[in-house]
This record gives C-alpha cells, structure tokens and sequence, in this order.
C-alpha cells in the first residue's frame, strides 16, 4: 500500500517556475556564503538530474525515478550523479573538475560548524581553480555566482540539444 507523500516531500518535488527559479538566482546574490553556496550547488545538482532523467527511457513513470534519485538511492548522491554524467560521456574532465569544487564547497558549507566566508582562505583558494570560470573576477561571491550560472547553463543547453547532436562536449 502506498501513503500520500508528506507536504514537504510533495513541496520538494515541485518544479520551479521560470520566476522562482529567478528568484533562486536572486537569492544566491543576498544570501549568505553559506546559503548562496547550498543554494549553487543545488540548482546545478537539480540540472545534472534533470540531464540525466532527460537521456533515460521516457516512458519511466514517477515512482520508478524515485527508484533512482529518491533518497538513499543509487542516484541521490550529488557525487554519483556528477560520476554518472561523466561516465555516459555528457561532459568531460573539466567539467568533471569544476563539479566536484562545487560539490566539495557545498559540503563544506552545509557541513562545518566553524564560521566560513567567501573571504576564507581555502575557499578563496577553491574558487579560484574553476575552469569555468574564465574573468578575473577579485570578488569571491561574485565568481561563485558566476560559475553557477555558467555550469547551470552548460547543462541545461546539454539536455535540450540531446544525445546524438553535433554539438560538442562541454570541454
């Protein structure tokens, strides 16, 4: 027997409209490191998903993507998901690299119980190995915006040409 998802679950679920998904982008630049690095890194997770799904059977119903990317799934991971879309040839090395920063960054913020900035050393440090990222921008937050709205758009223009087009890989 299958119960009715909790409102949060069904609120998780929910895809964003073209405003709130400005709205997310907005909020990357007024929140803080720690929320605008969470929020980055979950917007490109949410891409490389939807990339995924986008090159799986399309006929897969609801239940059988929870199956996947539901949690304490073979896909729910950020990290497997960034392997799986290497390993299917959607991106290459560099952009392999750039999401694992990412990702590392994330986990960084979401877990550590000390105070961390876009001013701390090692991030400073980390920001500046994107590849991505090809301006000299000095402001830290700035770059981090901008990588995630470059990695946000690489993968989002994967997924509407589709497997087989003559674009490209992304690096």
């Amino acid at each position: 027997m299958t119960s009715k998802p909790s409102a949060l679950k069904q609120l998780l679920r929910k895809v964003p409209t073209i405003e709130e998904f400005e709205q997310a982008h907005t909020e990357l630049r007024r929140d803080g490191a720690r929320g605008a690095v969470i929020l980055g890194a979950t917007i490109v997770e949410h891409q490389i998903r939807d990339l995924l799904v986008s090159r799986l059977r399309p006929d897969l119903t609801y239940a059988e993507l929870e199956e996947l990317f539901g949690p304490s799934r073979p896909l729910a991971s950020f990290a497997t998901k960034i392997k799986l879309g290497y390993a299917m040839q959607i991106y290459g090395l560099k952009t392999r690299h750039d999401l694992e920063l990412l990702r590392e960054l994330s986990n960084l913020f979401a877990h550590s119980r000390t105070v961390i900035t876009f001013a701390t050393p090692e991030v400073v440090d980390t920001l500046r190995q994107f590849i991505c990222h090809v301006r000299r921008e000095p402001n830290m937050r700035s770059r981090f915006i901008s990588v995630v709205h470059i990695l946000t758009a690489h993968l989002y223009l994967r997924r509407t040409v589709g497997p087989g087009s003559k674009m490209p890989p992304l690096d």
